[in-house]
């Protein structure tokens, strides 16, 4: 299982950055959600996706980050410096938390559920959690998480239900503001 700093301060190709995150807990969300502002960045971050290539990091770009505490996945929102949305990324995670030098961090459970801009909807590396899965990386019952959670998640997307994709706009606004 891969922990991973929700700071990105561990991210070697970030030269410069800025990050806030807040604690929200209100009707519809609790959870955190941070804001990582990519000032500056060793080089761009393209990846090549169904056909298409995507540009996911840029000097000027700003990542919206939640965790919910009653879910399974970690997202990411991703905005070029427009502020136009790129994809979102969720990472089915097995739990989040605070480390001991005080970082919120993840236990990646290696399944994804990329939504491009568009709306298409994507699994991704299930090669990844079967290899964890073969290798004693992570148990039967984790694995199992993953895919239900996975599953979970797209069905949210697919009938448009998913509260963190709907009030995206709110968080960004939230975040850049506060």
């Amino acid at each position: 299982m891969k922990r991973k700093l929700v700071d990105s301060s561990d991210w070697e190709r970030l030269i410069k950055r800025r990050y806030k995150q807040k604690y929200i807990e209100n009707n519809e969300f609790k959870g955190y959600v941070s804001i990582l502002y990519i000032d500056k960045i060793e080089e761009p971050l393209i990846v090549k996706f169904e056909g298409s290539t995507l540009q996911l990091a840029n000097d000027g770009y700003i990542w919206v980050k939640y965790l919910p505490v009653d879910y399974n996945y970690a997202v990411i929102a991703m905005y070029d410096h427009e502020y136009n949305l790129i994809q979102w990324y969720f990472d089915i995670i097995k739990e989040h938390g605070v480390n001991e030098d005080g970082k919120l961090y993840f236990d990646d459970l290696f399944l994804d559920v990329v939504v491009l801009a568009n709306g298409e909807v994507f699994l991704l590396d299930e090669d990844e959690l079967e290899e964890a899965l073969e290798n004693g990386e992570i148990t039967d019952g984790e694995y199992n998480l993953a895919y239900k959670e996975a599953r979970k998640l797209i069905d949210q997307i697919n009938n448009n239900s998913n509260y963190v994709i709907n009030s995206r706009e709110t968080y960004l606004k939230l975040m850049m503001t506060s």
